[in-house]
């Protein structure tokens, strides 16, 4: 009980250095995503994140840059440097949950080394990517799916998320996945989990991110942008 009080000390700690490093930079009315809801990921092992602070207000492209710059900055002079994201408006608020699957798809296929072992960031963005398909609506938090489904294996997949545990096993995700996932994400378990994604996936997931009509022009651009890799 020791080890947990003191690592839920240190998450408050954190969330606080990097909350008050956006204020200081005047975005925190814009803060979204997992800083702003309190389930980001913070590792208790090597006390890194995974989670970047994403930002979206009504600004013009050079209010953007300067926004992004500044508390990139600002985290890097406390210690504790993240990516940031920013963006003139909140672009997932009109995303459907289908398109919203392949979005998360996009990103898992862009963030994973595929040609390294089974890291603590692949461990991350599987438990990420596998919670996220098993969402019954757009505003589902990843603690909400936990809870829905009840499983240890759901339960260990919302601790990996969070930083609490380092590894959700293969096992783990195919079990979520054969038990309460639709098709897309059992084709995500077959080619990305239980094997590499081979070309052909990749390359029909960048149709389906030019067919989702949800996406604005700026969203899709920027995830067909992350999405340039190698297989």
């Amino acid at each position: 009980m020791g080890a947990l009080t003191e690592y839920l000390s240190r998450r408050r700690q954190v969330s606080a250095l990097v909350r008050g490093s956006v204020s200081a930079a005047g975005g925190l009315e814009s803060l979204r995503g997992s800083w702003a809801r309190g389930d980001f990921h913070f590792a208790e092992s090597s006390g890194k994140s995974f989670s970047d602070v994403d930002l979206a207000g009504s600004w013009e492209e050079p209010t953007l840059d300067a926004k992004r710059e500044m508390i990139s900055m600002v985290l890097l002079n406390v210690g504790f440097p993240l990516p940031v994201s920013a963006h003139r408006e909140d672009e997932l608020a009109s995303v459907t949950l289908e398109d919203a699957r392949v979005l998360k798809i996009g990103e898992y296929l862009s963030k994973v080394d595929f040609h390294g072992f089974d890291s603590e960031h692949t461990n991350y963005w599987r438990a990420k990517t596998v919670l996220l398909l098993l969402r019954l609506n757009v505003n589902e938090s990843y603690q909400a799916i936990s809870e829905r489904i009840g499983t240890m294996d759901a339960q260990h997949a919302f601790a990996v998320k969070l930083g609490v545990e380092s590894v959700l096993s293969v096992d783990s995700a195919r079990r979520l996945i054969e038990s309460f996932g639709e098709d897309l994400a059992r084709e995500f378990l077959c080619r990305c989990i239980l094997s590499n994604p081979g070309p052909a996936y990749c390359a029909d997931i960048v149709c389906r991110v030019n067919r989702c009509e949800s996406f604005s022009p700026w969203l899709r651009q920027y995830l067909l942008a992350k999405m340039k890799f190698e297989v």
